[in-house]
């Protein structure tokens, strides 16, 4: 899991007020695959096979006509 958070180093005076106030949580996520390079698509691929994707089961249910 990835963790979103603002560094302290980008926050002025963060040692002394909080930026979002005291009710502010994380939002944990799953790493992001970035595709910058061709050899990206072949890591796309394999995590797909193994781990599967919402995404693509989401489009072969309803888009039965293309080609997916």
């Amino acid at each position: 899991m990835q963790l979103n958070f603002f560094s302290k180093d980008y926050l002025p005076y963060s040692d002394k007020r909080k930026v979002y106030g005291n009710k502010i949580l994380p939002f944990l996520m799953p790493p992001i695959i970035e595709i910058d390079l061709p050899e990206d698509f072949e890591y796309l691929e394999y995590e797909i096979a193994t781990k599967g994707s919402l995404l693509l089961t989401y489009l072969k249910k309803h888009f039965k006509r293309h080609r997916i």
